[in-house]
């Protein structure tokens, strides 16, 4: 049986949560370390989909803006690309709407 001080210190979502942040990690990880010709950043969307069983009605949006700005933030920050950057633009702008 759970002791109710380790409930209170600890919520029930603290598990979803702790997974949410886990993928978006592991995901940038791998976006960065990918060549910005592949398309990892669709990805982003497992992350999104699993912040929806959080009770909190702003957990959502909230993970979408990071992964959001993850996306734009690695087109800016890698080195130069194997396709031209138009592609890679247009990848990353498919990953938007797909989050």
């Amino acid at each position: 049986m759970l002791n109710p001080i380790s409930m209170a210190i600890l919520p029930p979502d603290f598990p979803i949560i702790g997974v949410t942040i886990t993928l978006i990690g592991a995901i940038w990880a791998m976006d960065y370390w990918l060549p910005l010709g592949l398309q990892a950043a669709v990805l982003y969307v497992v992350p999104v989909l699993t912040s929806s069983w959080i009770r909190s009605r702003r957990a959502t949006p909230l993970v979408a803006v990071i992964a959001s700005v993850l996306t734009l933030a690695d087109a800016f920050v890698e080195g130069p690309s194997v396709v031209p950057y138009w592609v890679v633009l247009c990848n990353r702008s498919l990953a938007l709407l797909a989050v």
